[in-house]
């Protein structure tokens, strides 16, 4: 049976977190002022608001779990945000 070697050259696996909100994100434009608040985030995969929801859910994939970065950046442009437990 053949071995397997590994390369010294490992890549770091990281988890991915699914974070959800209850916001007051309503509009397009609200939509367009957060957005590049989000973006701008290094740990914040990819994020997307459900306007039509009564809630108005933020959900958010990324590397971490840190709840209160989103809660901050979202409160610092004006909007309400709670996360959603499970």
């Amino acid at each position: 049976m053949p071995q397997r070697i590994l390369s010294n050259s490992l890549q770091k696996i990281s988890a991915i977190f699914v974070l959800v909100f209850k916001t007051n994100i309503r509009f397009k434009k609200d939509v367009k002022v957060i957005g590049p608040l989000l973006n701008a985030s290094s740990s914040i995969i990819k994020w997307n608001v459900d306007r039509s929801d009564v809630d108005h859910i933020l959900r958010i994939e990324s590397f971490d779990n840190n709840v209160n970065s989103v809660i901050s950046i979202i409160n610092s442009a004006g909007y309400s945000c709670e996360e959603l437990a499970d």
